[in-house]
């Protein structure tokens, strides 16, 4: 994982921290912070750490964080994930408040203390699966529907969905019973 330390923006934008504040100020990062994404090799996600931020608002998420996810889930920027460091409570709520505001269908990686947790919105047989997923560091669609007693074809949709609203990461593989992708959070 590639780490961007959010008060890199504190210098980047001359404003004094420890807070991330107003739509103007968001409008000006946004570049960074998809230039920071872009960066990221594919197949790997980009950190934002949020270690010393106070609290970043609802007007200042939405024009950088709410964006970028909304780009990854669009598939904008390929094979890259996004993962939040460590964001202050406010700074969740603000997020949460966010994506309930613009009606987004999109979900945010959250790690607090090496503990990952999904905000925004899915759908709860989605989110079913990838605590499974989390749970077991990795996971194929026959795993998912023999603990879930689903059908294939439908354990298999769960997952991809998960993968296109890059909440987890795959890799393919080719078996003698035909091509199998294996899940797991993004690295």
């Amino acid at each position: 994982m590639r780490q961007f330390e959010m008060t890199r923006l504190f210098i980047l934008l001359n404003i004094v921290g420890p807070d991330l504040l107003l739509r103007n100020y968001g409008r000006r990062a946004f570049p960074m912070l998809e230039q920071a994404l872009l960066e990221v090799p594919p197949g790997q996600a980009l950190l934002l750490d949020f270690a010393s931020i106070s609290v970043m608002d609802t007007s200042f998420a939405d024009e950088t964080v709410l964006e970028l996810a909304l780009g990854l889930a669009q598939n904008r920027y390929g094979e890259r994930w996004m993962v939040l460091e460590q964001p202050s409570p406010a700074t969740i709520d603000n997020l949460e408040g966010t994506i309930a505001r613009r009606k987004a269908k999109v979900a945010l990686l959250i790690n607090e203390s090496h503990h990952m947790r999904l905000i925004g919105h899915v759908e709860a047989n989605l989110q079913e699966a990838w605590q499974l997923v989390c749970q077991r560091g990795e996971l194929t669609a026959r795993e998912l529907a023999d603990h879930f007693e689903l059908e294939i074809n439908t354990a298999s949709t769960r997952l991809h969905k998960l993968y296109q609203a890059r909440l987890l990461a795959r890799h393919e593989e080719i078996t003698p019973a035909g091509r199998q992708h294996t899940y797991m959070l993004p690295a």
